[in-house]
């Protein structure tokens, strides 16, 4: 259940807020620090049963092509269906009269799992009301498939 929270509340519920700022923030080489502390956050809310170790978290920053920026955080495997493999904020950043102006963007890689109980993954996009959009299946879940996926829902508008 933690990884469920943190995945589809937690990060986008603090990308959300400041999609610049939070973006920055991972791009930092304390950035894990960071993301534990919020795991730890929501680990509280959950019965022991359901916390994760953070262990297994890792970050991974990308740039796309079309100054699009990706964070790649890599979860725990996922247990079961819903859960994702991937929490993945995303960013393009126009400069304009006004300032620098982001374009936020968050996704999830997530395990579904079928009527006869195989699981695959699926790349989904999230909006503030926690609504999404599926991009379709994925091969796998390796940095490749998943960026080369994220491209092209990059390159659809919203």
């Amino acid at each position: 259940m933690q990884p469920y929270l943190f995945a589809h509340r937690g990060v986008p519920h603090l990308f959300f807020q400041n999609p610049p700022e939070i973006m920055n923030i991972l791009g930092r080489p304390d950035a894990h620090e960071f993301l534990e502390g919020a795991w730890a956050l929501i680990g509280k809310e959950c019965e022991p049963q359901d916390r994760a170790a953070f262990l297994d978290v890792t970050i991974e920053y990308e740039a796309l092509e079309g100054d699009a920026f990706v964070v790649l955080i890599k979860l725990p495997a996922p247990r079961r269906t819903g859960e994702a493999y991937y929490a993945i904020p995303t960013a393009r950043f126009v400069d304009g009269g006004a300032g620098q102006r982001a374009f936020a963007r968050y996704f999830t890689v997530g395990r579904i799992d079928d009527a006869l109980g195989n699981s695959h993954p699926v790349l989904l996009e999230w909006d503030q009301g926690g609504e999404y959009t599926d991009h379709g299946d994925l091969e796998d879940t390796s940095a490749e498939t998943v960026l080369d996926a994220l491209e092209r829902a990059l390159a659809r508008p919203r």
